[in-house]
């Protein structure tokens, strides 16, 4: 994590002074830049490109557990909650639809209020008009 921050603000500070205020050696620092991604990280990444595959394919509506079985069916080896952290991490997560809910039925066989009013609400005495 004090690599990251090092990296992220090299462009604001010296990387110098924030190595010797993390308390890490400028050497360590240079070290880790260099570093190639682990096997592991490396499978994590073309893991977490399948998932925005299937998540964008599924019009983002697929969350952790139907990623994981969809990966599981294409043959993939992984764990659900490492889908879950991966998706997590990078801001994936299903989407329900929302259904439109009819609150009005104009096309009934009831006797329809006449409009008495005829949206003139101004009354010249209190209780005149309901």
């Amino acid at each position: 994590m004090k690599y990251k921050f090092v990296t992220r603000h090299q462009d604001k500070y010296a990387v110098s002074r924030m190595c010797a205020m993390l308390g890490i050696s400028r050497s360590s620092y240079y070290a880790w830049r260099k570093q190639k991604p682990s096997q592991r990280e490396h499978h994590m990444e073309i893991l977490l490109g399948r998932i925005r595959e299937i998540h964008k394919l599924s019009r983002k509506t697929y969350g952790s557990p139907r990623v994981h079985a969809e990966l599981k069916r294409q043959g993939i080896a992984c764990n659900q909650k490492t889908v879950a952290r991966l998706m997590r991490l990078d801001g994936l997560q299903g989407q329900r639809k929302h259904r439109r809910v009819t609150t009005t039925d104009s096309n009934h066989c009831f006797p329809i209020a006449a409009n008495l009013l005829n949206r003139d609400f101004h009354a010249d005495q209190p209780n005149q008009k309901w």
